[in-house]
């Protein structure tokens, strides 16, 4: 399950992307840009992909949003290479995911990221999340 959001800092906005293992409810990827281009949700799955590892004939499927990011050719071809299957919410409905961000969101210090977090939701993500279970 991927999603992604902004991050307000001091110094601009921060985009992240996540991957969550909906099965050990563990963020297995992320990835974060000062944009949102695809490569955004493509660093965030290969992050997952080689941290897991789970071969080509897994049967995974990866479920996320209509975003354009994850629309794109790019993003689907990696699917594809890796022999995961895409699944997308169905238009306007946009809650089938909504576990992913705001529980990957809950907050720790700013002291842990040498960042000024504006969105008090955002705080630490990114220090954080690989060592949480959602």
């Amino acid at each position: 399950m991927g999603d992604l959001t902004c991050v307000a800092t001091e110094e601009g906005r921060l985009f992240l992307a996540v991957v969550i293992d909906r099965f050990s409810r563990k963020v297995v990827g992320w990835s974060m840009r000062p944009d949102m281009q695809r490569n955004l949700v493509i660093n965030a799955l290969d992050m997952a992909w080689l941290g897991r590892n789970p071969g080509k004939k897994a049967g995974l499927i990866f479920h996320s949003d209509r975003g354009s990011q994850y629309a794109s050719d790019d993003f689907n071809e990696v699917l594809k290479v890796n022999g995961i299957t895409p699944s997308m919410s169905r238009k306007g409905n946009c809650w089938d995911n909504a576990c992913s961000l705001t529980r990957a969101a809950r907050p720790v210090s700013q002291h842990h990221l040498g960042l000024r977090i504006k969105n008090p939701v955002a705080l630490g993500i990114c220090y954080t999340l690989s060592r949480r279970v959602f």
